[in-house]
């Protein structure tokens, strides 16, 4: 078991390094089949140095594992325990089933949402009310297969069974990946929802930049409406990043002319001139938007918080 946590660790680490969420699908493809040989390596190294074989990686908010026969009569229903707000689940060459229970440290209750992987293919996921399924993601359900999915917690925990699909074998294969949040904001009124959509006055804007998940200075390349999806994205150039917790922006061109921010479809935004302060949250891998000042005006706001004294952090 030891073994096993030591390698999930480390094969989590490299999940946030080589894997910035906001890249294309094609790209997320490629560096997650890059992460993955990786682990398969780490893997049987540690098999041929402890004796002890690996058949999944599992921290406290990650599992990833595959399925060990395709028998008939081995077709069991694996529980994984994951406690965490935020995490990952993979499951390679899907055969049976998983019971995934998600539930916080803190023990309330939440309101989640998962993301599936560009190329989530080979099984169902539900949610578990007592003994009844409700299909929470299919490939073949009609939605836009990165679309959020959500559901509320009962208890401080929400179960979900992972189903692979029948047909399913060692040849074809299949991976069924997703992100879950247990963070989400639960879906508003419509005159609240547009609460979303205001900008931010000086106190959030010093509050937003010191406690949100990515600060960065930069231009609005495109703005782009996906009605599918309900939501906006805002393709932003990158001039300069003060602060990120997961390596989604960067400023070297060569590797992606813009990143895209999402907001709510609702909030009608439009392409501005000039460049923006860009403070918002990481969800789902996703960068979504909080504030976006015009930056002259988040200048102004800054030295008036540093020479009156009322800013909680660096404001460099």
């Amino acid at each position: 078991m030891r073994v096993s946590l030591f390698v999930g660790d480390l094969c989590a680490v490299m999940m946030k390094r080589i894997m910035p969420s906001s890249f294309t699908c094609w790209d997320f493809a490629v560096r997650r089949h890059l992460h993955m040989l990786i682990c398969v390596l780490l893997m049987q190294t540690t098999a041929f140095a402890t004796g002890h074989v690996v058949e999944s990686l599992t921290t406290a908010c990650d599992w990833r594992g595959s399925s060990p026969s395709t028998d008939p009569d081995l077709r069991l229903v694996k529980p994984i325990d994951l406690r965490c707000s935020e995490g990952y689940v993979q499951w390679v060459y899907p055969y049976g089933a998983l019971r995934i229970t998600l539930q916080q440290r803190a023990g309330r209750d939440f309101y989640g949402c998962i993301r599936a992987d560009c190329d989530f293919r080979g099984a169902l996921v539900y949610t578990m009310d007592g003994a009844s399924l409700r299909v929470l993601l299919s490939p073949r359900d009609g939605e836009p297969l990165q679309r959020e999915r959500c559901f509320h917690s009962q208890g401080g925990r929400v179960v979900l069974f992972m189903e692979a699909e029948l047909g399913n074998n060692l040849v074809k294969r299949n991976t069924a990946g997703f992100r879950y949040d247990l963070n989400m904001r639960p879906p508003r009124e419509d005159d609240e929802s547009l609460e979303a959509c205001r900008p931010c006055n000086s106190t959030e804007l010093v509050a937003a930049f010191c406690r949100s998940d990515y600060a960065v200075r930069g231009s609005i390349a495109s703005v782009t409406h996906h009605h599918s999806m309900l939501e906006t994205r805002i393709g932003v150039k990158v001039a300069k990043i003060h602060h990120q917790v997961e390596p989604v922006f960067t400023t070297k061109r060569a590797l992606r002319d813009s990143v895209d921010i999402r907001v709510p479809l609702e909030c009608q935004v439009k392409k501005g001139r000039g460049q923006f302060l860009f403070l918002g949250k990481i969800q789902l891998g996703l960068p979504r938007l909080q504030c976006a000042p015009r930056f002259k005006e988040w200048e102004i706001v800054r030295h008036r918080a540093v020479a009156e004294g009322w800013n909680d952090c660096s404001l460099d």
